[in-house]
């Protein structure tokens, strides 16, 4: 029974060993102290007594380590592939100022809705400067790209509208424009 405790102290000597050689910088040597004595169990007297078996103990000195320059790994670089560059597209060319003439708008036709009571034509925006392609607008209704605007009013009274122009370079302008009934 006694070697069976020698070994489990030197499995353990054995595994601190180890543990202490993995993680240590440099090679080191632990040091046993108080070796365990191995005596054989004292013998019993009687059956209610007895005796634990005796504990093995070591303890480690703590190892002695040297300071020496050691030399850094400085990684090496990697071949690393790069996203191809994107271009951003160029504003074209600022033209001349946008401007909206006056009177701002060319009344194409203007037909009456008998039935209704109402008018109906179309206008073009009169315009100068900016860079094509133009978008144009009448009112609130969305932008369309030709100059041919559609519009319907009720008993050919004068109307109030407004009219917008966008430039392909990046221009806008817009006017207030009274459009008078051609028929008084």
């Amino acid at each position: 029974m006694d070697r069976r405790y020698v070994f489990i102290g030197l499995a353990l000597i054995g595994l601190v060993a180890s543990n202490l050689a993995c993680n240590a910088p440099e090679p080191t040597s632990a040091v046993l102290t108080d070796a365990p004595t191995s005596s054989p169990m004292p013998e019993t007297t009687s059956p209610e007594t007895t005796q634990a078996p005796p504990q093995a103990t070591t303890t480690l000195a703590p190892a002695a380590t040297t300071t020496s320059a050691t030399p850094t790994r400085t990684p090496t670089p990697t071949a690393t592939s790069t996203a191809t560059p994107t271009t951003t597209p160029t504003p074209p060319p600022q033209g001349a100022p946008l401007v909206i003439s006056q009177p701002g708008y060319e009344l194409v036709d203007w037909q009456d809705l008998p039935e209704t009571g109402e008018w109906e034509g179309h206008l073009r925006i009169v315009f100068s400067g900016g860079r094509p392609p133009y978008t144009f607008a009448l009112e609130n209704n969305p932008p369309q790209s030709e100059n041919y605007l559609y519009i319907r009013w009720r008993k050919c009274k004068n109307v109030p509208l407004t009219v917008r122009v966008w430039s392909g370079d990046g221009q806008k302008a817009h006017q207030s424009i009274w459009l008078v009934c051609p028929s008084k």
